[in-house]
């Protein structure tokens, strides 16, 4: 077995022709065994292979996020690989480091932009050799495309962008990948088109998954003095698609329930999705039920969020349901567009906090921080199934304002206090439960745990004050001053990182006060590939810590 015997990338270049296509099929073999779905696909082993067999370890190698590990497997770490079955993300960053790739490159759309960084850099240092991206064909439905296509113009460096076309759904109805299919079948426009008139060099390759063809090709360009677009049609993927990392989440089904029932009476209803529907329980059948009220851009979050605002202030009624690792790509849109305008725009934030995704690229611990701060905008944080019904409800009726939900990230259940549906616009806290000393709000998803903290202080005979906060981005100074009267201790629990969130913003107010507050949540760094339970316990967040943490304050 060739794959047994490949410990660096010496081994490797020292196969024939017939060895290398030997090695792919091995490489196959491994991953039907060992790869779980949420892990990448292997449709581009030949061309990781392809590419380690030209090029060297001295050139820069920049890779879409679906493929790491089919560079993992061929430069030398299937050793590893083989006594470890418990083969972590491709997101890792552990992961990514262990495969030479040079960036941890979570989110799709950004490698060319780095890459074309790369070749740049190369260029004014004098260095020779190769800069290559690997591209799927599916993330150049990205916003930005022809901004980095204009700069690889500019640059004037030898890079090297492969596109991946595998020909799924996804590159189907792109139109830039459809462009680019016909370029290849009309020679009329080959001597004109986009990629000439950029003065970048193109290249169609039917055999995409032919290492012969891909080391022959490669092997023309390599030390190329100019950029060059390689479009490669490949086979469609042989294991689940890499978009199955994007689950639903517990509210996904709850979230289509509520839309369906609300667009049944609001015809301006329109909802937006950026290439995860299955976030708000939408599948092809029920994307197609919703016609022209449902729109689909792919990963162009920040093209979106534009879109939505004219919608808004069009008096159309845009939902856009998002994960939180990907809301952090909109941050100029959120403020420039929506804030400003005070645009009517309803944003649905779905796996945010510790339960989420748990690798350093696809964290949801900073949603809440990053729009707490931006004003104009409502941030809302129900708490259950009849808290999130009347939020969605109100939030796409109103005309006031922009309205970000964050959605609980825990099972769906009801309320165990009496929710308020009707307060206009969720302006007050709700104190759920009346006690002294010590108040506790409860954030969202963590109000349940607020409920288990207080629980356990009844032991001691410490009956705290439940409250509900609701509204994230707004003071109830009347509750607040409220609890001065029998309260010495104030203390937040929210699901994302303290600093800037919605616990600091409690402190401040305080601050000038003898009330004590003690906030908890995450700390500000990034976490990999996380236990749950071990990053709760770490940061203090278990009901008997925190329970045990205001005992040592107050008594």
């Amino acid at each position: 077995m060739i794959l047994e015997n490949l410990k660096q990338i010496e081994d490797l270049k020292s196969l024939d022709r017939q060895q290398l296509n030997q090695l792919a099929a091995e490489c196959r073999q491994l991953a039907s065994t060992f790869f779980s779905a949420q892990q990448g696909d292997m449709q581009m082993v030949e061309l990781a292979i392809a590419i380690h067999y030209v090029f060297e370890l001295t050139d820069s190698f920049i890779l879409d996020t679906p493929y790491t590990p089919d560079h993992t497997i061929v430069t030398g770490r299937i050793s590893s690989l083989l006594k470890n079955y418990n083969i972590p993300s491709p997101y890792a960053k552990e992961y990514v480091e262990r495969a030479d790739n040079l960036f941890t490159l979570g989110h799709s759309t950004s490698a060319l932009n780095v890459a074309v960084g790369l070749a740049k850099a190369r260029q004014i240092s004098n260095q020779d050799g190769n800069v290559i991206v690997c591209l799927d064909a599916a993330t150049l439905r990205g916003s930005n495309i022809f901004d980095e296509l204009s700069v690889v113009s500019r640059t004037k460096t030898n890079l090297i962008i492969i596109v991946c076309d595998d020909g799924s759904e996804q590159t189907k109805h792109n139109p830039f990948i459809q462009y680019i299919n016909d370029l290849h079948s009309n020679a009329d426009v080959m001597t004109r088109n986009l990629f000439s008139n950029l003065d970048i060099d193109f290249k169609y390759i039917a055999g995409g998954n032919d290492i012969n063809v891909l080391v022959d090709e490669l092997t023309a360009v390599k030390a190329n003095n100019r950029p060059i677009v390689l479009h490669l049609k490949m086979q469609g993927a042989d294991t689940a698609s890499y978009n199955e990392l994007f689950k639903p989440t517990p509210y996904s089904e709850l979230t289509y329930k509520v839309l369906n029932h609300i667009r049944a009476n609001d015809s301006k209803l329109v909802v937006l999705s950026s290439g995860t529907p299955q976030v708000m329980g939408f599948d092809s059948e029920r994307i197609a039920r919703f016609g022209n009220q449902f729109i689909e851009v792919g990963q162009a979050e920040q093209a979106l969020v534009s879109i939505a605002t004219g919608l808004a202030n069009a008096g159309t009624h845009p939902v856009w349901g998002v994960y939180s690792t990907f809301l952090q790509r909109v941050y100029d849109q959120l403020l420039q567009d929506v804030a400003i305008n005070r645009s009517p725009v309803t944003i649905l934030v779905f796996g945010g906090g510790i339960d989420g995704m748990n690798n350093i690229a696809h964290e949801g611990f900073f949603d809440i921080s990053m729009t707490v701060n931006i004003p104009n905008i409502t941030i809302l944080a129900p708490t259950c199934q009849e808290a999130f019904e009347a939020m969605l409800t109100w939030a796409v009726a109103q005309n006031d304002g922009p309205v970000v939900i964050r959605v609980p990230n825990d099972q769906v259940h009801h309320a165990t206090y009496p929710v308020d549906v009707t307060t206009a616009h969720f302006g007050n806290y709700q104190i759920t439960r009346e006690g002294s000393e010590v108040a506790i709000f409860g954030v969202g998803t963590y109000y349940s745990l607020a409920e288990r903290v207080a629980e356990l202080l009844t032991r001691e005979d410490v009956y705290a004050t439940i409250v509900n906060p609701r509204n994230l981005n707004l003071y109830d100074t009347e509750t607040l001053e409220a609890l001065r009267q029998n309260h010495r201790l104030v203390v937040t629990l929210e699901d994302g990182v303290m600093a800037g969130g919605f616990g600091e913003k409690i402190a401040r107010y305080y601050g000038p006060s003898r009330m004590k507050v003690m906030t908890r949540g995450l700390h500000k760094r990034f976490e990999d590939n996380y236990d749950a339970l071990e990053l709760r316990e770490k940061n203090r967040l278990l009901p008997e810590q925190i329970a045990n943490d205001i005992l040592d304050i107050i008594l």
